[in-house]
């Protein structure tokens, strides 16, 4: 039980420590088709997540209805979910995973810093910014058997927005007046029993 509670407490170290924002100003902008924002989202958000078979689209509907909720109480207004920034968000959060690690950065001149991968995929905003993070399972092994304490899909979704929060730079970019719209990746990395999420922020 000891090695339990030693576990657990590096594991929320560890969250609070992998966390990376970059802010940025990128010039004027050039129009690109954002989808509507939705509020509502299915009862399985207090469903406990299977880890062989996680449903990231809903962990994504969770985590962009937090971060709302704390632009709301800040009176700031929603983000809209942007396709391009989704695609520059899943861009970074897939090297990432393939990296093990987090990073803002890529060794591609085109690809290098966030504003980079913006324009390689076409967008020009006025202001863009980046969060990554990732999160993973309380793990419990005896002898060979291995299990996690997964939670919610609404307490996971609520640890990652409080994750940044928590963090000076992520939080300013959560709550930056200038941008209005987001893009959230999620990625499974089922090796480590880790979720690799990144949100790219801008505005038009």
């Amino acid at each position: 039980m000891r090695r339990n509670l030693l576990h657990q407490l590096f594991i929320s170290l560890f969250l609070c420590a992998l966390c990376f924002a970059a802010p940025s100003f990128m010039g004027s902008s050039n129009s690109v088709q954002s989808q509507s924002f939705y509020d509502y989202f299915s009862d399985d958000h207090n469903s406990r997540i299977d880890p062989n078979n996680i449903d990231l689209d809903l962990l994504e509907e969770l985590v962009h209805a937090e971060v709302n909720k704390l632009r709301a109480r800040k009176r700031l207004s929603k983000l809209k979910r942007d396709p391009l920034l989704l695609r520059a968000a899943d861009m970074q959060n897939n090297y990432c995973l393939k990296k093990g690690t987090l990073t803002h950065r890529q060794p591609s001149s085109s690809k290098r810093a966030h504003g980079d991968r913006i324009r390689y995929l076409g967008g020009d905003y006025s202001y863009t910014g980046e969060n990554l993070q990732y999160i993973g399972f309380t793990t419990y092994t005896r002898g060979n058997r291995v299990w996690y304490d997964t939670g919610t899909y609404e307490e996971m979704a609520k640890d990652i927005v409080k994750n940044w929060i928590q963090s000076k730079g992520h939080y300013a970019n959560l709550v930056n007046p200038n941008y209005d719209l987001v893009g959230t990746a999620l990625a499974y990395d089922e090796d480590k029993a880790w979720v690799y999420c990144s949100q790219v922020y801008g505005k038009l």
